[in-house]
């Protein structure tokens, strides 16, 4: 989610257009410069208005940033990556002016006072944690990317994004719970909290520590599991398919993941940063990972905050108030992600719905099938029977992931009954020509050609995909595979 606000592909198009406009990016620049040095003027002016000079400085400079991004402004020279054009412009439009303000007022006034050092230290602050979150975005950009690969191809690159991961929740625990061994405090952001809340923080951290293991050492499961089983295909009256790229049937709900080289049952997604599928097997802890990756961030981001600025109130050095600054920016970025993410989820839970099938909802067939139980019977299908268990990495949904409670829903009978009234009136008023019967027919195969066969891959894949695309399911009913045409009948 945090790598596709900065989509190249967004911007790419509408940049390319503006090449023959070189003068926009200038302007843009002059603008950048022309609002710093309204802020300098202003803290020189009112000197107990540093902080609130700061604050409109770096406001405005953000501000200029994404209006870049919704115009579109390309860079000069022109970067097709948002993240490197937001370095560009808070470097050229944020750094430069403030380094040059410095100088000159050095110059012509010799040792600057107090408040307009105070000014240009968190103006250059929260500059450097902008441009170091924006490294950090292009990171997890280029490393998702890798994490795309199907496995068997990708070797040891397929790990990157699992490593990126761990990399950043080892630096934020890291800083919040040794902060005085990292930066010049007394004591570290854990140690400063009040034992009631130590408790809460370790319990959040113990939850969250044991779903993330379950879901990394959880399978998600797959048909091949039940290979030698006596039970036979098409229970319920559930057809199963076949899929011509593992040679075998497979139930429904069932898709074949291009990344994992598998069919993987009741499968959600394939998520790069955990380098495996989520599915029947381990899409309760999944869910439970993320749910408590927001919690304990939103902890983190309140508790952090507050200590930042204690902090801040005292004699720091400057590297500690980057690391500070620089973690919360990080903290609140990744925890407004997972906690749409979780809700996200605990919806699709609440509906009886997978991602993939959430994604095609609205696709035309002739008939739709419904895995809604009901609030309660989808939230016991996804997280176990037992609501106490609910919020615990244990007690996983029963089932074998292959046989599921649904309804079909008709999605054409009504077009199908006009179709059939509108015929036989035909037939009743007037003998059938030969061009009547060419037309109904061209109609017909044009119908027939909006029905998605079920030999289609469930979602369309795309030049770059994203870590749901590209599901190819290559599946045809069992029963009839081999056939290569449906014929229609007669007329």
């Amino acid at each position: 989610l945090t790598s596709n606000i900065f989509q190249p592909n967004r911007h790419l198009a509408a940049m390319e257009e503006q090449q023959g406009q070189p003068w926009k990016p200038v302007v843009l620049v002059l603008v950048f410069w022309a609002l710093s040095a309204a802020n300098v003027y202003f803290c020189w002016c009112y000197p107990g208005s540093s902080l609130l000079a700061s604050a409109s400085h770096i406001s405005s400079l953000l501000m200029c940033v994404l209006l870049s991004f919704v115009l579109a402004v390309p860079t000069i020279p022109k970067s097709r990556k948002p993240f490197m054009q937001a370095i560009w412009y808070t470097i050229l439009g944020g750094m430069l002016p403030a380094a040059v303000s410095v100088s000159l007022l050095q110059w012509r006034h010799g040792e600057l006072p107090e408040p307009m050092l105070d000014y240009f230290e968190n103006v250059a602050l929260f500059l450097v944690a902008f441009v170091l979150l924006a490294l950090w975005v292009g990171g997890v950009d280029t490393v998702g990317t890798w994490g795309l690969q199907p496995l068997a191809e990708a070797g040891i690159v397929s790990w990157a994004p699992v490593a990126y991961l761990q990399s950043t929740i080892l630096w934020i625990v890291t800083l919040y719970n040794l902060t005085h061994i990292v930066g010049s405090v007394d004591a570290s952001v854990q140690q400063d909290l009040p034992l009631s809340l130590q408790v809460i923080y370790y319990v959040i951290v113990a939850l969250w520590l044991s779903s993330l293991i379950r879901v990394l050492c959880t399978r998600p499961g797959q048909p091949k599991d039940f290979q030698g089983s006596d039970e036979q295909p098409a229970q319920n009256g559930q057809n199963w398919l076949f899929c011509i790229f593992c040679q075998s049937q497979k139930p429904p709900r069932c898709r074949h993941c291009a990344k994992c080289g598998a069919c993987v049952l009741r499968m959600d997604h394939h998520c790069p940063w955990l380098r495996q599928c989520i599915g029947f097997g381990n899409y309760k802890y999944f869910v439970m990972f993320i749910t408590y990756s927001a919690v304990a961030l939103l902890f983190k981001a309140v508790t952090l905050l507050l200590f930042s600025i204690k902090a801040f109130q005292t004699e720091i050095t400057f590297c500690t108030k980057l690391w500070l600054v620089c973690t919360e920016i990080l903290v609140i970025a990744l925890g407004g992600t997972m906690v749409a993410f979780s809700g996200f989820h605990l919806f699709l839970s609440s509906k009886g719905m997978t991602t993939i099938e959430f994604l095609t909802r609205h696709e035309k067939s002739e008939k739709k099938i419904s895995f809604d139980q009901g609030v309660l019977g989808n939230l016991q299908a996804s997280l176990g029977r037992i609501p106490l268990f609910w919020l615990l990495p244990a007690c996983p949904p029963s089932g074998d992931g292959r046989n599921f409670p649904y309804t079909v829903i008709p999605q054409e009978l009504e077009s199908k009954k006009d179709q059939s009234a509108e015929s036989r009136s035909l037939a009743l008023a007037a003998p059938p020509t030969k061009s009547s019967l060419k037309e109904n027919l061209n109609q017909r195969n044009s119908k027939t050609s909006d029905i998605r066969a079920p030999s289609q891959p469930c979602l369309q894949s795309t030049a770059e995909p994203t870590c749901l695309e590209q599901q190819q399911d290559g599946c045809v009913a069992a029963d009839g595979f081999g056939e290569d045409r449906v014929e229609d009948g007669p007329a």
